[in-house]
């Protein structure tokens, strides 16, 4: 198996010259809805994606006061502006960082800001934004002129308003009715058709394609743990049931979009980034501590990944496959994976579980993280 590494620094330090070997991509990452926003003679209308949940999310304060501790609300035409200045950006990406790759996404809600269930071929071309795709194929042939190698994300975090209304359903999820992941099928199945549909257009640009970003990072503070250091639409806490089927069907999307992607474009290589941590006990020689550190480390590594990489969910996280034999239309779906690492984990157990009806393997105490101060990508394959 080939290892390809992209380092995605903080921080950098005067050193020799690094000598990478033929193929390492030494690259940053953005993401579109993070630094597609501010600007300076674009358009608001042009500049920002006002399509997606995310958008309405930062943008409906006065309808999520019970969030305000958490949300600054922060005009959206404070950002870097990255959807008018990307050729700056790029600029200094390879002349003053010397990088030969960008990882960056398509805000599917960009492309398709309407809904586009049961459209094929002519129609679903027709729905799509033609502005959307020529700047995404203006900004491909930016890269591609500075020499370097995009991998693109499809989704990372942001849906379509006709499929997700975070508001909405951070009001009252029994009556919301664009429930996003929750609505496990239809978010499926057009997730799919969203991939396929970009894999065609770009398939003369982009060779790398990720599915999702950091999925499990969607589900904590979007389910269940929304706090100051995030919150994703729509914002509820410990909605256990919720949460473990938002699990379930991201699975299923990865795989979905997989072989979309792989249908528009055979050659393409098709991964996912995840956020890992590693979970040490408080007290190496207490069995509980062990214990905790272990059940913890798969509850937030290791399930979701089981799924994606080796087929086998386990929808209630109870630590045990729900078929032992792989499910077929998920194994063998995974070309690399990336790792984007943050954070240590330090975990204290006692003889009870925390959230019994989210996972019977939830710790009983809170966790201690440990930020670091570098983001590695390693993509395998």
């Amino acid at each position: 198996m080939r290892t390809l590494w992209c380092w995605s620094l903080v921080s950098l330090t005067a050193c020799a010259p690094p000598a990478f070997e033929p193929g390492f991509l030494f690259g940053a990452s953005v993401a579109g809805f993070q630094v597609d926003p501010g600007c300076p003679t674009l358009s608001a209308e042009k500049c920002e994606d006002q399509n997606s949940d995310w958008y309405q999310w930062v943008t409906s304060g006065d309808q999520l006061q019970d969030l305000a501790k958490d949300i600054t609300f922060e005009p959206l035409s404070h950002g870097p502006g990255f959807a008018e200045l990307y050729p700056q950006d790029l600029d200094r990406a390879k002349a003053d960082l010397g990088l030969n790759a960008l990882r960056l996404s398509i805000e599917w809600s960009r492309v398709f800001p309407t809904a586009t269930d049961g459209l094929t071929g002519d129609a679903l071309k027709a729905a799509a934004n033609p502005d959307a795709l020529a700047y995404y194929h203006a900004q491909f042939a930016a890269l591609k002129a500075h020499g370097m190698t995009p991998l693109v994300t499809l989704n990372h975090y942001t849906l379509p308003l006709w499929l997700h209304d975070g508001v909405a359903c951070h009001k009252d999820l029994s009556t919301c009715t664009k429930r996003g992941w929750l609505d496990r099928t239809r978010a499926v199945t057009e997730a799919a058709r969203y991939a396929g549909f970009v894999a065609k257009e770009f398939a003369s640009e982009v060779d790398l394609w990720a599915t999702e970003n950091e999925p499990f990072a969607l589900v904590l503070p979007g389910y269940l743990l929304p706090s100051a250091d995030r919150v994703n639409p729509p914002g509820l806490s410990l909605k256990f049931t919720e949460a473990q089927q938002v699990i379930v069907a991201l699975i299923e999307a990865h795989a979905a979009m997989y072989d979309a992607v792989k249908a528009n474009d055979p050659t393409a290589s098709v991964g996912l980034v995840y956020a890992m941590a590693p979970v040490t006990p408080k007290d190496p020689s207490n069995r509980l501590d062990v214990r905790a550190a272990q059940n913890l480390f798969y509850l937030y590594n290791t399930a979701f990944l089981d799924g994606v990489a080796k087929g086998l969910v386990d929808a209630d996280l109870d630590g045990v496959p729900d078929d032992a034999t792989p499910r077929g239309d998920l194994v063998g779906r995974m070309d690399w994976l990336g790792v984007n690492y943050y954070t240590r984990i330090s975990i204290a157990g006692t003889g009870s579980p925390t959230f019994p009806t989210f996972s019977k393997l939830t710790p009983s105490t809170p966790p201690a993280c440990r930020l670091g101060k570098t983001t590695r990508q390693a993509w395998s394959r």
